[in-house]
């Protein structure tokens, strides 16, 4: 049994690094981390592979789906049945159903493609290069291309004839009275006119994005989805033109001046083409391709991960609204789950709110129905944090946050995938009911993890539902019940403003004292490590050491004059007693890109400034309590003030941020130890970590906790952002054997030592260095992670056997075989798990527990690299610490023109393009260690216990 001689340090599986802490340039979301040019990376060859053939998956689903839709229309012009199937009688059930299931077939070897050019079913897979398959740009997901395609074509004939398609006289019947069937011929012709229009757009756009991502000429390079976006404006615009509406005589124009306006003399081009409003053969062939384009960009966008103002690029305005995602006919709901109610769970295909299923009959006591004159959707209080009745392990039906721990979800995902496990029972829906397309099922998938809202537009639903849905909403998660009484407890971060368009880090302080409350069990006490101590010693030649106490007797006097100083230790936990917990849950609001949470275990009480005063502050902007000033110490039944907290303060990773004595351990205010020690964090609006059996990890009885969230609000609504901690307590001797010990190697987080020359990455040049980690003997290892900062662009971990060594080594190199860890973005980089952890008992030899780690910097090497480091830009090192900051200016180096990489310290003529020309740029710096954003570091993270 493994006893806490220290804190211990408990890891999360989330994909965030330790120091993520460090440096802000680590809490910009993904879109902001790669929407620069310099932050961008080239695709492999791999990855072009992918995302051609994704994007031809995207062309031929839209074809087979385009065939299905004339079909339709062809049969109805001809007054026969519409499909082989008597039960479609209308033509809007005809073009969403594919009555010859050769969509679907489409669709499959969509997920083919994905799972033999795009990393493999888990989209895991590593190439030859040591890179993995699956690009970061580029490309979406399955059911989003399938959407994506299928949907466009849909949503171009409702352009063309309007929202409803059954409506009286807007198609015309070739067997019609007079000249009709001149009509049907015309609106006919000018559908195939718009699927020749679409299909050369999606040429175009392939064929541009194929030729762009492989190129070396950097002007026109692919590295983003910015710069894919401009594959929109380098399609060919002679074809363009030739196929849509550009030129005279070719084209849709083409067709409604043959086909329609010279040959139809009973009807007007406004009355079969409705949604344009114009008799003009010129204006309307304008108004169709510009449909076309419109509707082509919004698909692409969704399948490729693509960035265009797709308003801007139909018609060369950005202001008159033309292309928005709802600027067409189509089937409109007021919320994410309003068209969930109407499109999964009452549609007949799935028959889930049918009377037999989750209707009168109310199978698994869930009822699926809604009746439609209520203020609400009955079926949300029946799924939302609700027990499943058959889940096993017990579940809710919906976790808000967390897909993978919602009974709905896997038993709707295992009738997709019959790998999938139900979590309990069968499939559904169940009795030979049509499973769920993915495109539905994702929809659920991100509507769960948007915190599964009633009323609220997800991000993203609206092209898996194939509907039209107000603006995305800004996400709150449910407030999660605490855990059972006597079963653990909740800690709250109150809410934080959160304004529209409005990205930001901040610390800020929340106090608790459960002693005296009743919460926490005798069988969830344990002793306190001395961290969590509220005294030091002093005096006496028996402590040296000036060793934790919590009172005299812990300090016996040897003839000095011992005494225990509480005002030494940890001031907010006065009584010296701890607590054990064996799981923790995170909520936070999905908006959130991370929270971290740290104990305080310094001697400033909640008086000290740099806390910024305590104050109300709730989700709710009409409380009247928001403002005020509160006491933190007036504790309510949960041993903490509801809603009272320390100021929110901007602060990348709380640097400057608390009372003097707050660090986040060692000497440079980093890392383990410090008065700040990390309890968890996360970037998911959900996380659950539930330890090995019988490892723990221990809190003080009292605390102040501070909470470092960075979150980003895109939305056109003004929000907040909160977040609730669960801890499940660790009760008795069988669930606290062995504490939870991390790994955090950071022995050379700069390279050491420090001032050798070699400890640098010269300006456009890359570097790799490499060092090994040695487990303790009978070490159990179940998580792996890896920290560095911007220009650390690939980490490998090779494991055991290896020869331990350190950078400078000549022997300290990379494997050539393939790595047991592999991540390639710095701001969002791999936590690997191991179930059942990788043992490292039986008396191994040293080679057989040591883990070679490397990681390689590339300080501009190219211009996909991140930036070269810059003297003018970078800032001093925080707090006056001896690493990193700007270089010095002998030592900086030109940055383009001839002489570029030249040295030229800080004579900027010497880096003119020509003598004289002013033009110089002197300012290219070498990467060192340190803590800012061009400053590095090189730090192996996991986690192990000890039996």
């Amino acid at each position: 049994m493994a006893t806490p001689s220290t804190f211990p340090r408990v890891e999360t599986r989330i994909r965030v690094s330790i120091l993520a802490t460090m440096v802000s340039v680590l809490m910009l979301t993904p879109a902001l981390v790669t929407a620069h040019p310099e932050g961008g990376l080239p695709q492999t060859k791999s990855q072009q592979k992918c995302t051609n053939k994704v994007n031809s998956s995207w062309s031929k689903v839209s074809k087979t789906t385009r065939k299905s839709v004339q079909k339709c229309l062809n049969n109805y012009a001809k007054g026969a049945p519409l499909t082989s199937f008597p039960s479609i009688t209308t033509l809007e059930e005809c073009i969403i159903f594919d009555a010859g299931g050769k969509i679907a077939k489409t669709k499959d070897k969509t997920s083919d493609t994905f799972d033999k050019s795009c990393g493999g079913p888990a989209r895991d897979e590593i190439d030859s290069e040591g890179f993995p398959v699956f690009p970061d740009y580029g490309v979406s997901t399955v059911p989003t291309v399938n959407a994506a395609g299928q949907q466009m074509e849909i949503d171009l004939i409702h352009d063309l004839f309007g929202a409803d398609l059954d409506a009286a006289g807007v198609l015309a019947l070739s067997s019609g009275p007079g000249d009709s069937a001149d009509a049907a011929k015309c609106q006919k012709s000018v559908v195939k006119s718009m699927g020749k229009c679409i299909a050369e757009r999606q040429k175009q756009f392939a064929k541009c994005a194929k030729a762009r991502l492989k190129t070396d000429e950097i002007a026109v390079r692919i590295y983003d989805p910015d710069d894919l976006a401009l594959c929109f404006d380098g399609m060919d615009p002679t074809k363009i033109m030739k196929k849509c509406d550009g030129i005279p005589g070719q084209g849709i124009g083409k067709t409604l001046q043959k086909q329609c306006a010279d040959k139809v003399t009973d009807r007007t081009l406004s009355a079969m083409f409705p949604e344009c409003g114009t008799d003009d053969v010129e204006t309307l062939a304008t108004c169709l391709g510009q449909r076309a384009a419109c509707r082509l960009c919004l698909s692409a966008n969704a399948a490729d991960d693509a960035t265009r103002d797709c308003d801007l690029f139909d018609d060369n305005d950005t202001d008159n609204e033309s292309c928005l995602p709802c600027a067409g006919a189509v089937a409109g709901f007021d919320s994410t789950y309003d068209g969930i109610q109407t499109l999964i769970f009452d549609s007949p295909t799935y028959g889930c709110s049918s009377a037999l299923c989750h209707g009168a009959a109310s199978q698994g006591g869930l009822n699926l129905t809604d009746d439609p004159n209520t203020p609400v959707i009955e079926s949300h209080a029946n799924l939302v944090n609700v027990p499943g009745a058959n889940a096993s392990p017990p579940t809710d039906r919906v976790e808000p946050g967390e897909p993978v721990l919602s009974f709905l979800y896997n038993k709707l995902a295992a009738g997709v995938d019959p790998n999938h496990p139900t979590g309990g029972g069968s499939s559904m829906p169940s009795g030979g009911a049509t499973a769920l397309t993915p495109e539905h099922l994702e929809a659920i998938e991100k509507w769960i993890r948007g915190g599964a809202p009633e009323d609220l537009t997800v991000e993203g639903t609206a092209v898996l539902l194939g509907s039209c849905l107000p603006e995305a909403d800004p996400l709150t998660i449910p407030v999660p019940d605490p855990p059972l009484a006597g079963t653990g407890l909740q800690f709250t971060q109150t809410a934080w403003d959160l304004p529209s368009q409005f990205e930001d880090e901040i610390c800020m302080a929340t106090l608790y004292d459960l002693t005296g409350t009743g919460l926490v069990p005798a069988a969830a006490l344990v002793t306190c490590p001395d961290e969590f101590l509220p005294g030091r010693c002093t005096g006496g030649a028996n402590d040296p050491d000036n060793d934790a106490c919590t009172v005299l007797a812990d300090c016996p006097d040897q003839g000095g004059g011992t005494d225990c100083d509480l005002t030494l230790g940890m001031v907010n936990n006065p009584t010296g007693t701890c607590f054990a917990y064996k799981k923790q849950i995170l909520a936070q609001d999905p908006q959130s890109h991370h929270s971290i949470m740290h104990i305080y275990t310094g001697r400033f009480d909640t008086d000290d400034a740099g806390w910024g005063g305590f104050t109300y502050k709730f989700q709710d902007p009409n409380d009247p309590l928001n403002g005020l000033a509160c006491d933190p110490t007036d504790f309510d039944a949960t041993g903490q003030n509801d809603g009272c907290s320390g100021f929110p303060q901007s602060a990348a990773a709380c640097l400057g941020y608390g009372p003097p004595d707050y660090t986040f351990g060692g000497g440079l205010g980093f890392g383990v130890g410090g008065t700040a020690p990390m309890i968890t964090r996360s970037q998911e609006p959900f996380y659950s970590q539930e330890y090995p059996a019988g490892v723990y990890s221990i809190l003080p009885m009292g605390g102040l906790i501070v909470w470092n969230s960075h979150a980003f609000n895109l939305t056109q609504t003004d929000s907040t952002l909160s977040a609730y901690l669960n801890l499940d307590f660790a009760l008795g001797a069988g669930e606290q054997l062995d504490v939870v010990e991390s790994i955090f190697d950071a022995a050379s987080i700069f390279w050491q030592p420090l001032g050798n020359p070699d400890n640098t990455v010269p300006p456009f040049t890359t570097r790799e260095f490499c060092r090994t980690y040695t487990i303790p003997p009978d070490a159990e290892l179940f998580e792996l992670g890896s920290h560095t900062h911007e220009t650390g662009v690939l980490w490998r971990t090779w494991a055991p056997p290896n020869t331990p060594c350190v950078p400078g080594a000549a022997a300290c190199v990379p494997r050539i075989d393939v790595p047991l860890y592999l991540s390639t973005d710095y701001a969002d980089p791999l936590q690997l798990l191991f179930d059942p952890p990788i043992s490292h008992s039986g008396g191994l030899s040293v080679a057989a527990r040591t883990y070679l780690f490397c990681s390689q910097y590339d300080n501009g090497s190219t211009p996909a690299s991140p930036g070269v480091k810059r003297r003018s830009t970078s800032p001093s090192p925080p707090l006056g610490l001896p690493v990193g900051g700007p270089c010095s200016i002998g030592e900086t180096q030109c940055i383009g023109g001839p002489n570029h990489g030249t040295l030229c310290s800080g004579i900027q003529s010497i880096c003119d393009s020509s003598p004289g020309a002013g033009d110089g740029d002197c300012d290219a710096c070498p990467m060192r260690g340190g803590l800012t954003t061009k400053d590095e570091m090189f730090i192996l993270l996991g986690n192990y216990f000890i039996p």
